[in-house]
């Protein structure tokens, strides 16, 4: 009765501490052993709740996050999952070691879908939702707004098609009313033992549209060519920092005998790349900064060609005729709308261009360069 009450005392505590976030308009909650419990608010952790956490109430907490699966977390020192605060709001947490014990980070779950207009993205991405066959590769490093961009264009084809959506993620972290599509979302270990056994049946479950959060798995891969090749749209997150590293990555999951193959599937089958980053803004928002690859015949052949290093080039070609964009020239449009600062411009530009960094950047104006013989030049 003790430990029930215990357990009672730590839930009632977490959702105090969570409900103090949402109401701060905060999105992330960090605890740990005798510290005060702190949330990421406007960018910038504050306290929450002064009082330091003892141990034995973070171990009731732990018991409460992890479960069935308390052992799993002492035997890796790591568990992720799902938390419901109620009917409408979710956080998806990460429990891991430190040098002093454990820690807990909350993310909080949006309620509500966002639009692409809402994420402050480019209304050129609503093509995507036209498309009926084909890839569509969402990149970036973690936290850089992945799941949220698939979330987004799934809502947008389910409030535009008949389709049968099928979702294979690691966690379920946003949640879909069908509207004029049939969704169906599987969540590893719940629904599925893993992403690689769900996708080599799910073709006897008649999906139009399969999404994958996140691509980490050469089989997984393998099938997705087999699939594509088939006449599936397949919509996948993965790890990478632009589009360069995203056709790379994806073609490194293939060996030597497979890799012909998969290069023509993917010249032919890759409709768009869409890699992201986050900046912070002069309103102390986070705004996306993208590259943006969409499928023309110039893509084709850099991947038929082995030319995946030029394709950069490529896109700032493209983007003459088409909606394409480097993240050279998002983050210029960013910055020309004044939305964000002269000094965050010229941090985040030495990191996705080929400035010289040993050399520092005029004040008024930089020259950015691409392979030969393209240059351009943006003015800050």
């Amino acid at each position: 009765m003790s430990n029930e009450l215990s357990i009672e005392n730590a839930k009632s505590s977490l959702n105090q501490w969570l409900q103090e976030l949402l109401k701060k308009n905060g999105s992330i909650l960090h605890i740990k052993n005798n510290s005060p419990i702190k949330g990421r608010i406007q960018n910038t952790l504050q306290i929450i709740d002064k009082t330091p956490l003892n141990s034995e109430l973070l171990k009731i907490i732990l018991k409460l996050l992890a479960a069935n699966n308390l052992k799993m977390l002492m035997d890796e020192k790591e568990y992720e999952g799902i938390y419901k605060l109620d009917t409408k709001y979710r956080f998806k947490f990460r429990i891991y070691t430190h040098q002093n014990g454990f820690a807990v980070v909350f993310k909080a779950l949006p309620s509500k879908i966002k639009t692409l207009k809402e994420l402050h993205l480019p209304s050129t991405l609503n093509s995507i939702v036209e498309l009926e066959q084909g890839l569509v590769i969402l990149s970036g490093d973690d936290s850089s707004g992945k799941s949220t961009l698939l979330a987004t264009l799934l809502e947008a084809i389910n409030q535009k098609k008949s389709s049968h959506i099928i979702t294979l993620e690691d966690h379920i972290e946003y949640i879909y009313n069908e509207k004029l599509s049939t969704i169906e979302q599987k969540e590893t270990k719940i629904h599925t033992l893993s992403i690689s056994q769900a996708i080599k049946s799910i073709i006897k479950e008649d999906p139009d549209i399969i999404a994958i959060d996140q691509l980490s798995d050469s089989d997984v891969a393998r099938h997705i060519i087999e699939l594509i090749n088939r006449g599936y749209l397949i919509i996948i997150t993965m790890n990478a920092t632009d589009t360069q590293d995203t056709i790379s990555k994806f073609l490194e999951f293939f060996d030597a005998t497979q890799q012909d193959n998969a290069r023509h599937t993917l010249a032919y089958m890759l409709k768009a790349v869409i890699s992201q980053e986050l900046i912070i803004s002069k309103d102390n928002i986070l705004l996306p900064v993208v590259e943006i690859m969409f499928q023309t015949e110039n893509t084709k052949n850099a991947i038929l060609n082995y030319k995946e290093s030029m394709i950069k080039d490529v896109i700032l070609n493209d983007s003459k005729q088409n909606n394409s964009i480097t993240f050279e020239q998002s983050l210029h449009k960013l910055y020309t709308a004044g939305q964000i600062s002269q000094d965050r411009t010229q941090e985040h530009l030495l990191q996705v261009s080929k400035v010289d960094k040993s050399k520092p950047l005029s004040k008024s104006e930089f020259v950015l360069e691409v392979e030969d013989p393209i240059s351009y030049t943006i003015k800050v």
